[in-house]
This record gives structure tokens, C-alpha cells and sequence, in this order.
């Protein structure tokens, strides 16, 4: 390729990736340099959740993104719940936590096949259907019935209308509970055929992340909502500090900040937490590993994390749902509006599919007066942009050419992350 003084771009608007995202290269004293412009229009959520009720704030959020909607709507609820002080209990909060869980299987489930055609040599969806229609349809099965289990005990998938602050408001009974339990165990096994029939004609394509720092939710069980946020190196921080660790920035040419830990950018998503609870994991779904080959060191094997982790989350949200089905005769607390009026303080760290969440508010006498968001594809952005630099420096030493050639690869890595750029830029 010729020398490259200045930023040009090889793509406006990477194809597969939901929004507007350019990916511009210059040649820099012998090496390249790429830089990620996510040119999304900005939103201004935050600025619009000033002064709302508390029990209106959740409603705003989820409509930042349609595919993260529980994962918003649960972030908001829970900073909210605990600023004032707000408890639903435990069952409430396994019910949540499974709610997430299955969101994740479903996003999972429906990325793998959207990226699909970059691992099996194929040009897109059409061709995909073409050449294997069977796995199409299966995929699509998959997805009709996590959605199915999804609405037995979250209502619909999309903006859910029945969970709010300090309000559980879908009556879910033992029945629910088994029939998404029997669902869940159907969809694990179906998925683990598919991989198994995927795994012969998966094409890896080799690349080491030049930067392997992660950031997770901290808990016992697999990360799905918690009060601490895991590191890579080990260190584990309360959420409500995550401001002393994790750096925001505004960057000139993005419509969306990048964040750095610890100066050094980092990932989140399916990958990081299969690496942070990866004994668990292999413990259940071992095989799974193994036949797909995965390599938690490549960025590109995000794709197979994903597949892997729905497989293995479908397993531990089967026995969560059939747990719960025991105890429901208990009783489960539906309502408690009685601190709605409060003031407080809180953060809330959970894990949408695409990885850490982490909403931050302020409230004084029961309105919302600051707020703060950061999604993944905005953790993810710096990280992105370096590893498609380092990517393309690969590709050149080892004399590959051409901007086609560059193109393709930036792309496919760009969509391994799954980034939503519309949550970016909220």
C-alpha cells in the first residue's frame, strides 16, 4: 500500500454493525495507524433524564436500545432501588438476574448468526441461507423459543411495561417458571448440535489482542448483576468507585467517549466473562470449547465465546428458573412504593450481552438531578480501535495488500465485538 500521510477512510459505515461507525488509516513512521469514528448522532439521554420521577427514568432509559432493553431498564432500576434504599428481596432480584441472563442467551444467539457469514467464507446473510439453510432455520427456532421462555416471566422482550422501581409487576407462577425452565433445557441442547455441526466448518482467522485487559461484574455465580466490578489483572472494586478507575474521555473525531483502565484500554462482553469464570464454564460446556477450538486470547473468537456462553448460560438459567419454581408458593413481593419520594446516591454495574453496564444517579426528593451512563461499545471503542490498528500492521507485515483486502478484515473484526452504536452515543 502507499504511503498514507494523512486519515482516509476505509469504510463509512462498516457493514453488519447496527449504526454509523467509519474506520479511517494513516501511515505514521512506517506503521499504521487507524482511528474508529462512531458518527452515530448523538441522543443526549443523560441530559434528558433530569428532573423525571424516578419511576420514569427506567421507562426513558430502556428505549436507549431495543435489543438491551432489559439490561438498561434492570440498570436503572437497581441505582435507583438502591439510592432509595428500596429492597424487593431475594427472589425479585433471581428473577431479574434470570430475565438478564436470558437476554443475553437471546442477543448471543442471534449475533452468532449474523456473523456467521465472516467465519464460513461466505459474503453475507443471503448466502448463508443459501448455502446452509438448515442452520438459518435453527438459529431462528432457537430464538422463537428464548423469547418465548423470555416473556413467561419478564413479559415482552422489548421496553418491558411490568418492572419498574420498586414494582415486579408480572404475577409469575410455578407454571411460568417450568414451562421456561423446559424451554431453556430444549434450547441448550438444540445449540450444542449446532455448534458441534459449526465447529468442522468454522474458519479461524489468527490474531493475539495486543491489549488482554477485561472488566466484568464480580459475583460467586456467572456475572449477570452485581455491586463490584472484576478486573483482569485481579483486582475487584466496588461499582460505586468505578469513576477512580475507569477513565472517560471525549474524543474530537467521535460522537462517543472512549474509556481506558488503568490507562490501558480494555473489553468487555462474552469474552471477558468466559475468561473470568472460565473454570466454571469449562466444568459444564468443556466439549464446547474443545470443538470449537476457542482462543480467549483473539478478539475474533468473541463470536465463539458467545455461542459458548449461551449454551452454557441456558444450562445455569434452567436450574435458576427450576429452583424458583420450588419456592414461588412462598411468595413473591411485587410492590414497594412507599420511598419513591427519597434521596440518594447509587450505581448499578450489570451485564447486557454486549458487557458491563454501568448506570450512576443522583436523586433528591424523589426526581432524578444527575445522571451517568456508560455502555459497552463505549468501553469497547478504544480497545476496538487499537486492535484493528495492530490488525492491520499484521496483515501488512505478513504482506497482505491493498485496501480491500484491509477493509474486509477491519470489518469482520469490528463486528466481532457486536458494537451498538445507538448505545453509544445515548
Amino acid at each position: 500500500m502507499d504511503d498514507i500521510k494523512e486519515f482516509v477512510k476505509l469504510y463509512e459505515e462498516v457493514p453488519g454493525v447496527a449504526g454509523h461507525i467509519d474506520v479511517s488509516i494513516r501511515e505514521l513512521d512506517g506503521r499504521y495507524e487507524v482511528r474508529i469514528d462512531i458518527t452515530q448522532s448523538p441522543r443526549f439521554f443523560e441530559l434528558s433524564l433530569r428532573n423525571r420521577r424516578v419511576d420514569e427514568v427506567p421507562i426513558v432509559t430502556s428505549r436507549i436500545c431495543g435489543v438491551c432493553s432489559m439490561a438498561h431498564l434492570l440498570g436503572s432500576i437497581i441505582a435507583l432501588e438502591k439510592a432509595l434504599g428500596i429492597d424487593m428481596g431475594e427472589n425479585v432480584a433471581r428473577l431479574r438476574r434470570v430475565a438478564e441472563a436470558v437476554g443475553i442467551i437471546q442477543n448471543n444467539l442471534v449475533h452468532v448468526l449474523v456473523a456467521l457469514p465472516d467465519y464460513l467464507g461466505l459474503r453475507n446473510l443471503i448466502e448463508l441461507a443459501k448455502t446452509e439453510p438448515a442452520v438459518v432455520r435453527e438459529f431462528l427456532k432457537l430464538n422463537t423459543d428464548v423469547l418465548r421462555a423470555y416473556r413467561g416471566i419478564a413479559g415482552r422482550f422489548t421496553h418491558s411495561h411490568v418492572i419498574d422501581v420498586g414494582y415486579q409487576g408480572k404475577l409469575v407462577i410455578k407454571y411460568d417458571l417450568e414451562k421456561a425452565a423446559k424451554l431453556l433445557r430444549s434450547v441448550g441442547q438444540r445449540a450444542r448440535k449446532l455448534l458441534a455441526e459449526l465447529a468442522g466448518k468454522w474458519r479461524n482467522i489468527e490474531f493475539e489482542d495486543p491489549s488482554l485487559n477485561y472488566l466484568t461484574v464480580g459475583t460467586k455465580e456467572y456475572p449477570i448483576i452485581g455491586d463490584v466490578i472484576a478486573a483482569s489483572n485481579g483486582r475487584v472494586f466496588p461499582a460505586d468507585k468505578y469513576a477512580e478507575f475507569i477513565k472517560e474521555e471525549e474524543v474530537r473525531y467521535s460522537n462517543a467517549k472512549y474509556c481506558t483502565y488503568g490507562e490501558s484500554p480494555y473489553f468487555v462482553g462474552s469474552r471477558a466473562r468466559v475468561l473470568c469464570n472460565y473454570r466454571d464454564l469449562v466444568n459444564e460446556v468443556g466439549d464446547c470449547v474443545s470443538q470449537l477450538g476457542l482462543n480467549l486470547k483473539n478478539p475474533f473468537d468473541n463470536v465463539k465465546a458467545q455461542l459458548i456462553e449461551a449454551i452454557y448460560l441456558a444450562g445455569v438459567v434452567e436450574r435458576e428458573l427450576a429452583e424458583l419454581a420450588a419456592i414461588v408458593g412462598s411468595g413473591i413481593k411485587l410492590y414497594d412504593l412507599s420511598k419513591l419520594q427519597g434521596s440518594g446516591e447509587a450505581v448499578s454495574a450489570v451485564e447486557a450481552p454486549r458487557g458491563l453496564l454501568i448506570h450512576h444517579y443522583r436523586v433528591a426528593e424523589g426526581r432524578l438531578i444527575a445522571a451517568n451512563i456508560i455502555t459497552p461499545t463505549v468501553m469497547n471503542s478504544k480497545h476496538m480501535e487499537v486492535c484493528c490498528g495492530e490488525l492491520i500492521n499484521k496483515l501488512s507485515s505478513e504482506g497482505v495488500d491493498g485496501v480491500e483486502y484491509l477493509r474486509n478484515y477491519a470489518a469482520v473484526l469490528i463486528r466481532s465485538y457486536d458494537p451498538c452504536l445507538p448505545c453509544a452515543v445515548h
